[in-house]
């Protein structure tokens, strides 16, 4: 696990920020160039009312070129059931940075984040079938199940999920709800 001096999160709006998601995205789900987020998605996101947040490393000083993105999520407004409710397509950590509370952090971020926009709610969907997804999501967070969906991605060729079924399970996040 690499030694690192500080964990600083933060919303990503800058090219330069977006564009390090590329090599995030590939380092966590083994993601070939065109299932990757791209950066000019990713800054259309944050430009018109979601938020893309980085988990950032810091090394030695606060300067830039000591930095490493590590971690990030990214959401956008959708209306369901007549209420606004964030939508989170992804998020991850970079495996060197896993297990160390890092997701949780982002997690966290995004709901302060959330609330502070006005969202009540937040949802995402994720692979049952991934036990420490599944714990996080529901130990961790404090999360609901929503729904089911069968082959939610049809098929799929990153390196987690290459030759699985897509499904998927939706969480609901009722935000002004604590964490457990």
């Amino acid at each position: 696990m690499p030694m690192i001096r500080d964990i600083v999160i933060r919303q990503l709006i800058d090219m330069d920020d977006l564009s390090a998601t590329v090599d995030l995205q590939q380092a966590v789900w083994r993601m070939h160039d065109v299932e990757v987020s791209s950066p000019h998605t990713l800054r259309a996101i944050a430009h018109s009312g979601g938020a893309v947040i980085g988990a950032v490393a810091r090394r030695h000083s606060h300067d830039r070129a000591n930095e490493q993105l590590v971690g990030f999520c990214f959401g956008f407004g959708t209306l369901r059931d007549g209420e606004l409710w964030l939508w989170s397509h992804m998020a991850g950590v970079h495996p060197d940075y896993q297990g160390q509370g890092i997701g949780l952090q982002l997690k966290l971020a995004q709901r302060e984040w959330a609330l502070s926009q006005g969202y009540r709610w937040m949802a995402w969907t994720f692979d049952p079938m991934q036990a420490g997804n599944a714990n996080f999501n529901f130990n961790r967070l404090g999360v609901t199940a929503r729904g089911y969906s069968v082959d939610h991605y049809g098929v799929m060729q990153d390196g987690i999920n290459a030759g699985l079924a897509s499904d998927r399970l939706e969480a609901q996040w009722e935000l002004e709800a604590p964490p457990p």
